[in-house]
């Protein structure tokens, strides 16, 4: 299992990781396609939490 605030940011379906909302989706297949961090070198620390606890990417929160 992850940190715990990539536990809660699962359950709530997004996070906020510097000043940019994310939306949480659900990519159980371990790719990094279609995720917002799929051409950095470097993801942040959160977005690797979230990612590699039960397979995620993250997404650009729209209103």
């Amino acid at each position: 299992m992850g940190e715990p605030e990539a536990v809660a940011a699962i359950k709530q379906g997004w996070v906020k990781i510097g000043d940019t909302m994310f939306t949480v989706v659900p990519r159980p297949d371990g790719s990094c396609a279609t995720c917002y961090f799929e051409e950095d070198e470097h993801c942040p620390q959160m977005a690797l939490n979230i990612c590699c606890t039960g397979g995620n990417v993250l997404r650009l929160k729209r209103d």
